[in-house]
């Protein structure tokens, strides 16, 4: 594949959250942000994702906390 994919998938995976998580702070389904992740996204939505993956660690870490 020539296109550039957006690099996220990686950080996904060494925060242990998982994908519907993600799509579900975006207000979107799994299969919209599976379609997202096929090419770079614009800064602004690679930001929202960013931060997407920020709020479910930090929940994680909440309820880890809490156990």
């Amino acid at each position: 594949r020539d296109q550039p994919r957006s690099r996220g998938l990686g950080d996904v995976y060494k925060r242990q959250v998982f994908l519907w998580e993600i799509a579900d702070k975006l207000g979107v389904s799994e299969p919209t942000l599976n379609r997202w992740l096929r090419k770079e996204m614009p800064d602004s939505q690679k930001a929202k994702f960013y931060s997407a993956i920020e709020q479910v660690k930090l929940e994680h870490q909440a309820e880890t906390a809490n156990d």
